[in-house]
């Protein structure tokens, strides 16, 4: 049976001060608390995992290393840990899909209107379901794979796969729980 353990990776600082617009101070802690406890998982899979993909890598090789090492410092140290071990980065993302969803995102954001909600949903489908077949055509039987992936997507994984979630606590949680947090501060502020 194929392993398919899937990580909604933590925010990087960046993409937190986008949806928030404030980065509370226990940001670094909390990073330093996920990415430890996926560190750890992992380590005990020991050089079991085939497979890495993360949403976002569009490039194979160095040159997709590379775009993860700028764009999560520390979601690629737990990768290249992993590569280290034994396992191979796997390019599940099309550039061109990716590109559309940000783009009709920007649009949504400048013009809201059903009908561009409409065109982001289905790009959007369509992007989770060519991240969804490629892990399908990747993993093979008794292979581990690892799926690192935005918090707010949710992949289907293989119908014959073991799936596993692994987190100490969902990122997504952690930023709502930060948004409520700030919500309640400026109510009482004002």
């Amino acid at each position: 049976m194929r392993t398919l353990v899937i990580v909604p990776r933590m925010y990087t600082r960046r993409e937190f001060a986008e949806l928030c617009s404030e980065v509370p101070e226990d940001f670094e802690a909390r990073t330093r608390e996920f990415w430890g406890y996926v560190r750890e998982r992992l380590k005990a899979l020991g050089g079991r995992v085939r497979w890495v993909y993360r949403d976002g890598v569009t490039e194979p090789g160095e040159k997709g290393l590379n775009m993860l090492k700028a764009a999560d410092p520390e979601n690629f140290a737990v990768v290249d840990g992993l590569l280290e071990r034994g396992a191979e980065l796997q390019v599940v993302e099309d550039g061109l899909l990716l590109a559309e969803v940000k783009a009709w995102m920007d649009m949504l954001a400048q013009r809201p209107t059903a009908a561009v909600q409409e065109l982001l949903e289905a790009s959007l489908r369509d992007r989770l379901d060519h991240i969804a077949t490629e892990i399908e055509r990747a993993l093979k039987d008794d292979e581990v794979g690892v799926l690192f992936v935005d918090p707010g997507l949710d992949v289907d994984s293989p119908n014959d796969a073991r799936v596993i979630r692994m987190y100490p606590f969902h990122p997504k949680d952690y930023l709502v729980s930060s948004l409520a947090k700030r919500r309640a501060g400026a109510q009482a502020k004002g």
